[in-house]
């Protein structure tokens, strides 16, 4: 009897340190960024910095996309893991942040089924193995950007030529249209643009170019704001500026 209670007990604490070697693992993880949207075929989301842009790779563009940008991307080497909290499809990362990439991560939604489907996921990052998470001024950077009023939309990136951004209820598409790429494009909003008629307006903070109006939302368009931005001189331009709809 004593014995089979001493191995009963040998196997709780056994248990219990594994649990706890889980935990402490775990509690290494850097919370990065928290994704909602609905997905078609397949959709590729790139995290830099503080910079979330999400792309397609076959399908239609992602719809109702938000995020959550709970802390900035390290500029050293690391691992980004993804947990897909709901969604029918596949997710995994398919580039690791390191210099030759300019420390981003690129994780690739795949939705095998026909037709849409939700999906949430969040993603973190580890140091490399032997490294402190601590050991660097880049792990105790937050994000710390007022708060957006509930009529607005924050954007800000840096832009080659000419970009087009598509706002749409919950969802910004930022669309190139001429030039490289747009980098470290973040978006943030206090309320969905609304299925109604509705008038809007660009405050710019920064840019060199020009930020102007294409489409004012209407039921023709799906209740979409687009805007264009062209950058007159070589290289990027950082731009910055809010949209308010009245």
């Amino acid at each position: 009897m004593g014995t089979h209670h001493f191995t009963r007990r040998m196997l709780q604490l056994a248990v219990g340190s594994s649990l706890f070697a889980t935990t402490t693992l775990l509690a290494q993880d850097r919370a990065l960024v928290t994704w909602t949207g609905r997905v078609d075929k397949e959709v590729l989301i790139t995290i830099r910095d503080t910079s979330v842009a999400t792309g397609i790779n076959g399908g239609a563009p992602a719809s109702m996309v938000y995020f959550d940008v709970k802390d900035r991307m390290p500029r050293r080497d690391g691992s980004v893991r993804v947990e897909l909290d709901y969604g029918r499809g596949d997710v995994d990362v398919v580039q690791q942040p390191s210099a030759a990439n300019d420390y981003a991560a690129v994780i690739r939604i795949r939705d095998h089924s026909v037709g849409v489907d939700n999906y949430e996921l969040r993603a973190f990052w580890n140091p490399s193995v032997g490294e402190d998470r601590y050991s660097t001024a880049a792990w105790s950077a937050s994000v710390s950007a007022p708060a957006v009023a509930a009529n607005t939309m924050h954007w800000s990136g840096s832009v080659d030529r000419e970009l087009k951004v598509e706002w749409r209820g919950y969802s910004v598409q930022s669309i190139n249209q001429s030039g490289e790429t747009a980098r470290e494009v973040h978006t943030r909003m206090g309320t969905a643009l609304p299925a109604k008629d509705a008038r809007v307006e660009i405050l710019v903070r920064e840019g060199r170019g020009d930020v102007s109006i294409v489409q004012q939302p209407s039921l023709s368009n799906g209740y979409t704001a687009i805007f264009k931005i062209r950058d007159p001189s070589s290289g990027f331009g950082h731009y910055d500026f809010d949209v308010v709809w009245r």
